[in-house]
């Protein structure tokens, strides 16, 4: 009996401590492989905030250099969203009796598109069509400013290529103030705008957008 007992102790700690061991073991490796994952996560989350940053600088770069030409007193840089593939640019001249716009863009499909300033200053989402004197009635640019959205901007026609350039004058818009169009979304729709169906002249979905901004 009493050489039984430490051979039966004997075993216990033969058997116990190495399975301590491996258990701590395990342990150290849970806690390094999840050390290692968090790390992995942050680095992503740094890449992606900084693809996100570098991509809102390369924007704001790109809309900066539109302002080289005098003459440009806003301007929006065009990207497609959702299905569409419209980009390009739309350019803002204030005069004395509204302000001249002018649109390049490429990769729309052939024919008439809508092109409307909407309430918000995102494209995601753009918002309703740009009301401040809440008319609630679409129309044409040449209608008088109390029978349309002030957003409101016709069509622009797309070539055989998907190529539209197009300059315009829409009397009584203003870029700043409380009816100004700085700081909204404008937005290129796939289809032709009826100038009259509310609230989008039954234009189609939007298939570019961008939002102007005003010269510092």
């Amino acid at each position: 009996m009493r050489t039984f007992v430490p051979m039966m102790l004997a075993l216990l700690v033969a058997i116990v401590l190495p399975a301590c061991s491996t258990t701590k073991s395990a342990a150290n490796a849970t806690a390094d492989a999840a050390e290692d994952v968090a790390d992995a996560t942050a680095d992503v989350a740094t890449s992606a905030a900084g693809a996100v940053a570098d991509a809102a600088g390369a924007s704001y770069n790109a809309v900066a250099d539109l302002f080289d030409d005098d003459d440009v007193d806003a301007a929006a840089l065009i990207r497609p969203v959702m299905a569409g593939s419209a980009q390009g640019t739309v350019t803002f001249d204030q005069d004395d009796d509204g302000v001249e716009i002018t649109v390049s863009l490429r990769d729309l499909t052939p024919g008439e598109h809508g092109l409307h300033v909407h309430t918000n200053g995102s494209c995601n989402p753009p918002g309703n069509h740009f009301d401040p004197m809440s008319t609630s009635e679409h129309g044409a640019p040449d209608d008088a400013m109390s029978a349309k959205h002030v957003g409101d901007l016709g069509n622009i026609t797309a070539n055989g290529s998907g190529t539209a350039e197009a300059s315009f004058e829409v009397e009584g818009l203003t870029l700043t103030g409380a009816n100004g169009l700085v700081g909204h979304a404008i937005v290129v729709h796939s289809g032709q705008d009826d100038l009259e169906s509310q609230p989008s002249g039954d234009s189609g979905d939007p298939v570019g957008c961008g939002v102007i901004t005003g010269r510092e």
